[in-house]
């Protein structure tokens, strides 16, 4: 698998742990983070050695959903395409790029709900809007004293 650049997989036993890990951004999903999730989540649930899978955010945070500072900025242009064609004129609003975010989400949801193993959302601080959705498509949270949902 290539490199990720905010999110982390590590074993410990059987047990695959996928670390969201751009905290500067409150482990908010750009494009780039929300594929490598679901590339990682695909990965942990397709080894059959990992029988349980922690999903959980770096820093305090567990998920805030997509970025929404990203797709008000424009998001990478070299991140589009992922379901058609870059269309997208500036003046058009932020529509392509939230779809392409939220497509991964809901894709990943539905692989996690799909799963053959457990998945849990180890939450600490805030799960919102999308992080909030990705914790409740786990088989069980975890959640800390400073867990809130969203």
């Amino acid at each position: 698998m290539a490199e990720m650049k905010h999110i982390r997989l590590e074993r410990e036993g059987a047990v695959g742990i996928l670390t969201i890990a751009r905290r500067e951004r409150l482990n908010s999903l750009d494009v780039e983070t929300a594929q490598d999730f679901r590339r990682a989540g695909l990965q942990l649930a397709r080894d059959r050695d990992v029988r349980a899978v922690v999903i959980r955010g770096e820093g305090g945070v567990f998920c805030s959903g997509a970025d929404l500072k990203y797709i008000r900025d424009g998001g990478d242009r070299d991140d589009l395409g992922y379901l058609q064609p870059q269309t997208h004129k500036p003046d058009e609003g932020y529509g392509e790029i939230f779809k392409q975010i939220l497509e991964y989400i809901h894709s990943t949801i539905s692989e996690i709900r799909r799963a053959p193993k457990p998945f849990i959302a180890a939450v600490d601080g805030p799960a919102a809007a999308g992080g909030f959705g990705i914790a409740m498509s786990c088989d069980l949270v975890i959640a800390s004293e400073r867990a809130w949902f969203e």
